[in-house]
């Protein structure tokens, strides 16, 4: 079992490692900084979590800086330990760039930033601190945090900004990791990782008392104690031994009393833990996939000998005044997968629940007012939940890939406008989370939009994914049906359609669908804004609007409105359509566009169209763009050029499409001539070309035909984006 999560196991070693090479001023580097936006699990539900939908927002960190400088540069942050307040701010420290944060949670469900004070520490010795586990004392006006490299104990006043660090000799070699307050005394107690010692710091005298464990094992001769981590229980206090897989508990006032020794399941590296309302004890063990659950009443192996000695420490006071950042936001709607697993019960007794994927390297742990066990998972880059009274656990995949949630927190007082929630740092990828229960709902115009909440690049991507698949035009020549794509007709009352969907877990109520369009024959001056805001009447000229009272979870619906196409609106032009509701969760996909061109190609006469053609690489690296066409009919004739052409990233290039129309191509034809953009053989970028014969009259006037723009998957996120442009040359 210990071998099946080998790499939490070497996480385990490259933490201790890595910050000894800290203390001697050699930033370790990571080599998986992944902050890729991987598609959300939301839609494909497994199960409720509290028989509510869930929710999942990123908080988007500054980058870091080398900690061992004192010039900042550009670079990861990484959000270790995370607790919070009273006054319901987060609060988390940042081990590789001496930092530490407080939050400002979003209240708003469609909220995209957020602020954060950040008090940047001064660096000891020329070198890092290395702040790790963080508190909040009783009084609620100060934060203790472990610098586990350079071997102090801080304590920040948040209303004053007065840092105060009592350093530990460095001859103890002690490099403090967690640490808990005594609720009676508020002694600073902190254990010393990978070490069988643990310290009280007595803050008024500054005095310092060093303990050291000895547990003998069952041949004789001392066993190689390695303290990890330690939580407060009434008038003792509990610590974990990732070496040996033991718990520890110990008396506040007495622990010359020796350690109360409870074995734990071997080989797990047992880290963190917690206890829940009725005392049970619940551990992490990130080596196999275990979280234990020690009951109240278990009966102990052994007794542990602890000495001690003291030293006074020397008191060190700055004052740090923090900086305010700006945090930006993604949110992700997510759903459980869910798994009926009853514990192992072992020992006397000892509950052992094994943690249903694998590897999954479970790592901080907390319990709700329920009782229920949250973890996070490093390797598995989940957050899962254990609910003893069913013996269900449910895992939340983390929408950022490889981001190894670390550490976790529950508060127990609900922060409005949710009241449960899950707050936890993503090491690796730069981000603190938060996973919470709620209602919520997702309406959309646009379909290309993939579920990422911001999307990449929210400007480039709101045309619909293909000829009149969302918004379209029904006029009356062959009378109204919602089911005809028609060509357009100037002069009459044309239905403009279309279709919102609700991508949320809730019913959509009161959602208004605003029409415009845009003269495409000028430049275009702007994107219609996301709602509520509303476009200039100058540049985007309304069509009309209407309002679906109600839209249920995963249902489209088609809406349209009357328009007649007078002789003010352009050959070409571009409908604009604007959705919105309150409590939308993701506004970014609000906005759909659809292009129009106006032009006779009549039956009988043969005509050749010439379609300049814009083509964007939006890739990071220079390309070989080459274009492909499909659709095209029997007798007709489309070329590119040029083509095979070479894009540098962020450049455009103009092609020339020809199309030529036989003087056999029949009234009534419709050929849709599909274009699609590579760099490097990559499809990135597609858009259609619809051409319709009509037959000869002088009687009326002539009908319309349409061109129509549309992207597909992959060309809104990145590489090449094709676009037509406004003039075209025909004869």
């Amino acid at each position: 079992m210990a071998n099946k999560n080998i790499v939490v196991s070497l996480f385990v070693v490259f933490l201790v490692a890595s910050f000894a090479a800290f203390a001697q001023t050699t930033l370790p580097q990571s080599n998986n900084n992944t902050q890729t936006i991987a598609e959300p699990i939301g839609y494909r539900a497994l199960a409720d979590w509290s028989g509510s939908s869930a929710l999942m927002r990123e908080y988007l960190l500054p980058a870091g800086s080398p900690a061992t400088t004192y010039v900042p540069s550009a670079g990861p942050s990484y959000p270790t330990a995370i607790t919070y307040d009273a006054n319901g701010f987060i609060w988390f420290t940042d081990i590789f760039n001496n930092r530490v944060y407080r939050l400002t949670p979003a209240t708003a469900i469609n909220q995209t930033s957020t602020t954060a004070l950040k008090w940047q520490l001064p660096l000891f010795l020329n070198m890092t601190r290395g702040p790790a586990h963080i508190i909040v004392d009783d009084a609620h006006t100060s934060v203790w945090f472990t610098d586990y490299v350079s071997m102090q104990i801080s304590c920040l006043n948040w209303t004053t900004n007065l840092l105060r660090d009592w350093t530990i000799p460095r001859n103890l070699n002690i490099h403090p990791w967690d640490l808990l307050m005594d609720p009676a005394t508020g002694h600073i107690w902190f254990t010393g990782l990978n070490s069988s010692r643990f310290c009280e710091l007595i803050p008024p005298n500054n005095a310092l008392i060093i303990y050291n464990l000895i547990v003998m094992g069952d041949t004789g001769g001392p066993l190689p104690v390695s303290l990890a981590e330690m939580k407060p229980n009434g008038p003792r206090f509990y610590m974990t031994d990732f070496r040996l897989d033991f718990l520890y508990r110990v008396q506040f006032m007495n622990p010359g009393a020796g350690a109360s020794v409870f074995p734990l399941v071997p080989g797990g590296s047992s880290l963190a833990l917690v206890l829940d309302s009725k005392q049970d004890v619940w551990v992490s063990q990130p080596a196999s996939d275990f979280v234990n659950e020690q009951l109240t009443g278990s009966n102990y192996k052994k007794t542990g000998s602890i000495t001690s000695m003291g030293t006074t420490l020397e008191d060190d006071m700055n004052v740090v005044a923090p900086n305010s950042v700006n945090i930006p936001i993604h949110i992700t709607p997510v759903r459980a997968a869910e798994y009926t697993t009853p514990p192992q019960v072992i020992g006397d007794p000892l509950n052992v629940w094994n943690v249903p994927s694998s590897p999954s390297g479970p790592w901080g742990i907390d319990t709700d007012t329920n009782d229920s066990a949250w973890y996070a998972e490093y390797t598995g880059n989940q957050i899962g939940m254990i609910t003893p009274s069913t013996n269900k656990t449910l895992e939340f995949m983390v929408p950022t890939t490889n981001s190894h949630p670390l550490y976790l927190t529950v508060p127990r007082f609900g922060m409005p406008p949710y009241a449960t929630h899950v707050w936890f740092t993503e090491f690796t990828g730069g981000k603190v989370g938060e996973l919470f229960t709620g209602t919520f709902v997702d309406v959309r115009a646009a379909p290309s939009i993939p579920p990422q909440y911001p999307p990449p690049n929210p400007g480039s991507i709101r045309w619909t994914a293909e000829p009149g698949a969302e918004i379209w035009i029904d006029a009356p020549s062959n009378g109204f049906s919602s089911a005809h794509h028609d060509i357009p007709e100037r002069g009459v009352v044309n239905h403009l359609y279309a279709r919102v969907a609700n991508l949320g877990f809730s019913a959509a109520t009161n959602i208004n669908v605003k029409f415009y369009y845009h003269n495409m024959s000028v430049a275009f001056a702007e994107f219609v804004p996301l709602p509520p805001s509303t476009p200039s009447v100058t540049v985007w000229f309304p069509i009309g609007s209407t309002t679906i009272a109600s839209l249920a979870p995963s249902l489209s619906t088609d809406v349209y409105v009357e328009w007649t196409i007078n002789s003010t609106v352009p050959d070409h032009f571009c409908i604009g359509v604007q959705v919105y509701t309150s409590g939308d969760i993701n506004l970014y996909d609000n906005v759909a566009y659809r292009n129009f061109e106006i032009f006779s190609v009549l039956a009988g006469v043969p005509t050749t169209l010439y379609l300049p053609v814009w083509a964007t690489n939006f890739l990071n690296a220079t390309g070989t763009l080459s274009v492909s066409l499909s659709g095209v009919p029997d007798g007709w004739t489309a070329v590119v050029k040029p083509n095979g052409v070479s894009v540098g990233p962020g450049k455009s290039t103009l092609l020339n499409l020809t199309i030529q129309v036989p003087s056999s191509a029949k009234a009534g034809m419709r050929a849709v001539i599909e274009v699609t953009g590579m760099i490097d053989g990559t499809t990135t970028g597609m858009l259609w070309v619809e051409v319709d014969v009509v037959a000869q009259t002088t009687t009326q006037t002539p009908p319309i035909s349409t061109l129509d723009v549309g992207f597909l998957a992959g060309g809104f996120v990145a590489g090449v984006v094709l676009m037509l442009l406004i003039r075209r040359r025909g004869k």
